[in-house]
């Protein structure tokens, strides 16, 4: 099921999920930090996040657009918190929350 979120706040249990899509999420947010902490409280140990972000053309084609992603920005935001396990090609990152909280 789709959810709309507004305010960076998940209305969800602690541990509720065990995978969690952002598709074409992540860019249209100023500061993610707290939205990134909210992801992990509600994701299952070992649970996994499937990241989705435009390349450089498809950023640039949208107004709405606040942050540009390349892979080690992702890298760089989501490691904090989470554990990267897999990524592609394609600036898809799979990170796993492999503390439980």
């Amino acid at each position: 099921n789709a959810t709309r979120i507004d305010n960076n706040h998940l209305p969800f249990s602690i541990k509720s999920f065990d995978s969690l899509v952002m598709d074409n999420v992540l860019e249209h947010i100023q500061n993610p930090n707290d939205l990134i902490i909210q992801i992990k409280k509600i994701l299952i140990k070992d649970g996994i996040l499937i990241i989705g972000v435009p390349g450089e053309k498809g950023y640039q084609k949208d107004k709405d657009h606040k942050k540009f992603y390349d892979i080690q920005k992702l890298i760089k935001l989501l490691k904090k918190e989470l554990n990267l396990i897999w990524m592609d090609c394609y600036q898809f990152l799979l990170f796993q929350n492999q503390n439980g909280i």
